[in-house]
C-alpha cells in the first residue's frame, strides 16, 4: 500500500503560528502590561497569526465532502461544544462559577465558529464573480456598521473571510511556483519587510494607544474610539501585513520535517487545550509583573505546554473522544 507523502511545509507553518498564539496568550495573561517588548510582541503576533492560520485552513478546505453541514458539525462544532462542556468543571475549580457559554464563544474558540461558517458557505460564495475583492470591501466596510460592535463573532466572520478565501483559491502548483529558488531573495525581502512593518505598527499602536479590537476584528471603528479614516487605514494595514506574512512563510518555511512539524500536525489539540492552562495563568499572581525571571518563566511555559500538547497521545485521546461523541449523536439509535 502506498501512502501519500506528507507535506511538512504546512505542518511547519501551522506549528510556528500555533506556538506564537500560545506564547502571546500566555503573555497576555501575565506580563504584557509590565514589559514593553511583551506588549509589542503580543500586538505583532495578533496582527498576523490568525490571518496565516485561516489562509492555511482555507487551503485545506477544497474538498467538498469536508464542507457539508454534517461534516462541519462533526469536525468543528462538536469539538467546540466539547471544549465548552470541559471548561465548566475547570471554571468551577478556578473561578467558582461554571461560565458555560455556547452562543458567545469562550476564549479563543471563535476560530472554530468562524471556520464552521466558512466551510458551509464557501461552496456557494466561491461562485460569485470577484468574491475575493467583494469580501475585502465588506470586511473594511463592516467597521463602519454601528450594530457590528454588539456581534464580535459576526465581525470576525466578515473580517477574516478574505484570508480563508485566498487560501481556498490558492492552488498547490502556485505554492510550488513560489518556492522556486529564484524567488528565495523575494521571500527574504518579504520576511524582513513583514517583521519590520509589523513591529513598527505595533509600536505605533502602543505609542498612540490604538484599541487592539481593530486588529482583533471584533468591533467597529467608532467603538474602538477612532474616526472612520484611521479605522479604515489600520484595518487596511492589517490585511497588507497578513498577506506579507502569508507569502513570506510560503517562501521561507522549510518543507522538510522540523521541530514544528508535530506541533502543526497536532495543532488543533494544542490550540484548544492550551486555553485551559491560560485560565490557570490568568489566576496566578506570581507570574504577573515585570521581572526577568517572570518573563523567562512565561517563555518556558509556552514552550513546555506546546511541546506536551503536541504529543500524539493527546491527539489520539481527543480523536477517540470526538469519535465516540459523534457516534452517540449521529448513530446512537442504530
Amino acid at each position: 500500500m502506498h501512502h501519500k507523502k506528507r507535506d511538512f511545509l504546512y505542518d511547519n507553518i501551522k506549528g510556528i503560528i500555533v506556538y506564537f498564539i500560545v506564547l502571546i496568550h500566555f503573555i497576555g495573561a501575565t506580563i504584557k502590561n509590565d514589559m514593553l517588548w511583551a506588549e509589542l510582541l503580543n500586538t505583532g503576533v495578533a496582527l498576523t497569526s490568525m490571518s496565516v492560520l485561516l489562509f492555511v485552513s482555507g487551503f485545506f478546505s477544497k474538498n467538498p465532502r469536508h464542507n457539508t453541514v454534517e461534516a462541519v458539525i462533526q469536525r468543528l462544532l462538536i469539538p467546540y461544544l466539547l471544549i465548552c462542556v470541559l471548561r465548566v468543571p475547570w471554571n468551577l475549580l478556578l473561578k467558582g462559577r461554571p461560565n458555560f457559554h455556547v452562543f458567545t464563544p469562550p476564549f479563543a474558540m471563535w476560530y472554530l465558529v468562524i471556520l464552521a461558517f466558512y466551510r458551509i458557505l464557501v461552496e456557494t460564495l466561491r461562485k460569485i464573480p470577484g468574491i475575493l475583492a467583494l469580501s475585502l470591501v465588506a470586511a473594511l466596510g463592516s467597521g463602519l456598521v454601528g450594530e457590528m460592535s454588539g456581534f464580535p463573532v459576526t465581525s470576525r466572520i466578515i473580517c477574516y473571510f478574505p484570508f480563508f478565501l485566498l487560501g481556498y483559491q490558492f492552488r498547490p502548483d502556485m505554492v510550488q511556483k513560489l518556492r522556486e529558488e529564484r524567488y528565495q531573495a523575494v521571500g527574504i525581502a518579504l520576511g524582513v519587510l513583514s517583521v519590520a512593518v509589523t513591529f513598527m505598527v505595533s509600536y505605533l499602536a502602543w505609542r498612540y494607544q490604538w484599541s487592539g479590537n481593530i486588529y482583533w476584528n471584533n468591533t467597529t471603528y467608532t467603538a474602538a474610539k477612532m474616526d472612520a479614516g484611521l479605522g479604515l487605514a489600520l484595518r487596511s494595514v492589517f490585511y497588507i501585513l497578513g498577506v506579507l506574512a502569508i507569502f513570506a512563510m510560503l517562501l521561507l518555511i522549510p518543507a522538510k520535517e522540523t521541530i514544528f512539524s508535530r506541533v502543526g500536525r497536532n495543532s488543533l489539540v494544542v490550540y484548544l487545550f492550551h486555553t485551559f492552562l491560560y485560565l490557570v495563568l490568568e489566576n496566578m499572581e506570581v507570574v504577573k509583573g515585570g521581572q526577568i525571571w517572570q518573563a523567562l518563566l512565561v517563555l518556558a511555559l509556552s514552550v513546555a505546554v506546546t511541546w506536551a500538547l503536541s504529543r500524539d497521545v493527546f491527539t489520539r485521546w481527543f480523536d477517540r473522544l470526538l469519535e465516540e461523541t459523534n457516534r452517540i449523536i449521529f448513530h446512537g439509535s442504530e
